[in-house]
């Protein structure tokens, strides 16, 4: 009935929204703390960003920001089509900005360079030249 799929459209907003949010506040965060001008309150930038590039995390974190980075430079980025993304919190410019921050930000940082090529599910030789018209 209407009445159910608008309520079932209602839901999947507010968990797009959700979605949406957490993603954006997981980048910026490790955006935050990769970022060498900030102090962290006492921890040297260098653990802090050691942090990230431990063999325990590095995998995780390159996969993830990846999969990010192709899903929103590649084609397949027309699947996300929203009338309003203001309605679900979708920023795809602040999060690539905030995306393309941390591979700056961890750059000089070996492990974490060698891990970016090793994603087999995101990563192919491209993706860095597709996602340099967006920036």
């Amino acid at each position: 009935t209407r009445q159910s799929k608008l309520k079932t459209l209602a839901e999947l907003k507010r968990m797009c929204t959700s979605h949406n949010l957490l993603a954006y506040e997981t980048v910026n965060c490790i955006r935050y703390m990769t970022t060498r001008s900030q102090g962290m309150g006492g921890a040297s930038h260098k653990s802090v960003t050691y942090a990230f590039v431990t063999p325990l995390l590095v995998d995780t974190l390159v996969t993830m920001l990846n999969y990010y980075l192709k899903e929103l430079v590649s084609t397949s980025q027309t699947k996300y089509r929203v009338r309003n993304l203001e309605e679900v919190k979708f920023n795809p410019g602040a999060l690539l900005q905030a995306i393309v921050a941390i591979y700056i930000n961890l750059r000089h940082e070996e492990m974490f360079i060698c891990a970016i090529p090793r994603d087999g599910r995101s990563y192919h030789a491209t993706l860095f030249s597709e996602t340099a018209p967006h920036w």
